[in-house]
């Protein structure tokens, strides 16, 4: 049986419209999304609705910022295999309406990426993964890719400028990756796909004076999207704000306090855990991309089900740790959760470029007002003031929300 329904998942900002979604799972959604915590037994009443899996944590790039440019990941380096992977969503296949495939890595290294997608895919559920590009020119292994049913694509280029692209996307060639980005674009054309092409810039203080060249760019080659996201200068316990925070405030993930690079610190309630949790290539099940080495480890898919481990006292113990005593973590006092946001949120540019232009502006004001009303925790006071007249209260709700 299913619903009747239309509605949205967001994942990096793109919206994904769910439809003839089996009701158990839509039914899942719901409970899991709209919960009211209990901080009594810190019990979910349902399961993830989604995931993030990890195909590999090796890459071929060692970006500053990245645990694995870094060299702080110290797990085994690996891909999941594709039998695991299998195992994974068809223990959660009632309840997963997307899954993320990427974190620590490279995930065009993995060479069962393809199968992976498209076994997610002729279940009903959107896959998004990511590239640094430099792995596009296999026209056999793209094209696969792009056949498997695959969501929407992010293809990570930050930079025209091939000195600036090098200065984060350290080993890797601007040439490369922008004729991967336009064979990709290329056989999307010639396959007559769905699949979403989003080219991302990660906005830093070397290249945030190339967002408008960027945009012309985006639109002249023919991706879907164009967006870009704010740095988060933190890997581990070491901060690089004095590196690479962008001059212009607008760009930044966070604020600081006047004249300085010191972040205000601002405790709030960590939500990942409530919904959703990621899963690394070794099997190991986090609660969210921070815990790059597994130090809030509550379980491991290889040994057993997803299922099981999320409705496990081990599970409610994390719960009720994070929730009261979160700051006890090393990793969660970096966590973004830990510190007071700029007024727009990760993704501060958002174009797409599928609809007419006049409506992707209109979109825009409309997503950068979103943001700044969540941000500055203006929505109950706009709700407040419009409650006594029922239709208004209405017409807020439907477009914030």
């Amino acid at each position: 049986m299913k619903t009747k329904q239309k509605f949205t998942i967001e994942c990096e900002a793109i919206k994904f419209d769910m439809i003839n979604v089996p009701y158990k799972k839509y039914h899942n959604f719901l409970q899991v999304k709209h919960q009211k915590w209990d901080i009594k037994n810190f019990k979910v009443p349902g399961f993830p609705f989604y995931l993030q899996i990890e195909p590999t944590n090796m890459c071929n790039l060692s970006c500053p910022l990245c645990p694995r440019g870094m060299e702080l990941l110290n797990r085994k380096q690996m891909h999941m295999r594709y039998k695991d992977f299998k195992i994974i969503v068809d223990d959660m296949d009632e309840y997963i309406l997307l899954i993320k495939l990427f974190d620590k890595g490279e995930p065009f290294l993995n060479p069962e990426l393809p199968d992976m997608i498209q076994y997610a895919s002729e279940r009903g559920i959107k896959t998004v993964t990511s590239t640094n590009a430099h792995f596009l020119l296999n026209n056999k292994y793209v094209s696969r890719i792009l056949k498997s049913g695959l969501s929407a694509l992010i293809i990570s280029i930050d930079s025209l400028k091939k000195d600036i692209y090098e200065k984060y996307r350290i080993g890797g060639s601007l040439d490369k990756a922008l004729l991967g980005l336009k064979n990709v674009i290329r056989l999307k054309r010639e396959l007559k796909v769905n699949t979403l092409i989003n080219l991302r810039m990660l906005a830093n203080r070397y290249n945030e004076t190339e967002i408008k060249d960027m945009i012309k760019f985006s639109r002249s080659v023919g991706v879907d999207i164009f967006s870009v996201k704010n740095l988060n200068p933190s890997c581990g316990l070491s901060d690089f704000d004095k590196e690479f925070i962008p001059n212009n405030p607008i760009y930044r993930r966070y604020k600081y306090k006047k004249n300085t690079f010191e972040r205000i610190q601002e405790n709030s309630y960590c939500d990942k855990i409530w919904y959703t949790c990621e899963i690394h290539s070794n099997g190991d099940v986090v609660p969210c991309c921070e815990d790059y080495n597994g130090e809030l480890k509550f379980g491991n898919v290889y040994e057993k089900p997803l299922s099981e481990i999320w409705n496990s006292q081990t599970t409610y113990d994390l719960r009720k740790r994070l929730f009261l005593r979160k700051d006890s973590n090393s990793i969660c006092k970096k966590c973004y959760t830990s510190f007071k946001h700029s007024n727009l949120g990760s993704i501060i540019e958002y174009y797409d470029f599928t609809i007419p232009e006049i409506i992707t502006n209109l979109k825009k004001i409309l997503f950068i007002t979103k943001r700044f009303i969540y941000n500055m925790q203006l929505y109950p006071l706009i709700l407040e003031k419009v409650k006594k007249f029922n239709f208004l209260e209405e017409i807020v709700h439907k477009i914030i929300k």
